[in-house]
Order: C-alpha cells, then structure tokens, then sequence
C-alpha cells in the first residue's frame, strides 16, 4: 500500500486494502491471497478476479493488484495515475454495450485496441503497449 500512495495524485486510503484515486480504486491482495478483494465488503479469500457492474476491472501482478475504474472518462495508465505495466488481465463489465478504447505511447490519438462490448474478459492481457483507456465508449 505504502508503495502506491506516494506516486499517485489526489489518491488517499480508502481502507485497510484499498486506495481510491479519481475516477476509481485500487484494491491490493492481502498476503497469502491470490486475488485482491476489498476486506471491507468480502469477507473470504476470492477464487477469480472478481469485478463489479457498472465497471471496468484491470489486474497485474497475477491478479494481486486490481483497478476498478468507475466513471466516463479518459485514465493515462503509463504516467499517471494508477500505472498499469506488465503482464495482466481486464474486465469489461461496464453497462450493456460499452466498450474500453485503449491507446498506445500518443495517448488519445494513438488507438491500438478496443474490447469488445461489456460483458467481456482478457485472463492474459498485456500492459506494456497500453498508456491510456478511454471507458465507457458506445458500440459501433
């Protein structure tokens, strides 16, 4: 936890696991965990990743740490904050048909990908080439 705070602006915590940011929240497993899980609201271990509708989940450090991001809006992942970097998984479970657009090393000029409409899951996703996500984007 201790790690996080001081890199991240306008981030505080949120609980004994978790810290919010803009827009979101970061959940951090607990040792001897597998999958992070908020200790306020889940009271045992998780088997999977697990992520709340409405919502767009990302995990890395096999599933260790997860991203929940909430709202419409544009996130840099690679510079700002939360970062996202190596190897991971994501869910879409935002409302019916949103997508996440994901962009490269140009941010929000560069697209590189888009997920499919919610609801919808990467167990082996890759963050290096993502810097930014734009949630909450309308089917074509």
């Amino acid at each position: 936890m201790d790690s996080y705070l001081p890199a991240m602006r306008d981030s505080y915590q949120s609980g004994p696991n978790t810290i919010a940011f803009p827009g979101g929240q970061i959940t951090v497993a607990v040792p001897g965990e597998r999958h992070a899980r908020d200790l306020r609201t889940t009271p045992g271990p998780l088997a999977a990743m697990n992520c709340n509708y409405g919502n767009f989940c990302a995990t890395m450090d096999g599933n260790a740490t997860q991203w929940d991001f909430y709202y419409c809006q544009y996130y840099d992942v690679a510079s700002g904050s939360p970062t996202l970097a190596g190897p991971g998984a994501w869910i879409n479970n935002q409302t019916q048909s949103r997508r996440v657009r994901m962009y490269g090393s140009g941010g929000s000029t560069n697209p590189i990908y888009t997920t499919p409409n919610a609801f919808y899951q990467d167990p082996s996703a890759n963050w290096d080439p993502v810097y930014g996500l734009r949630t909450c984007v309308a089917a074509a």
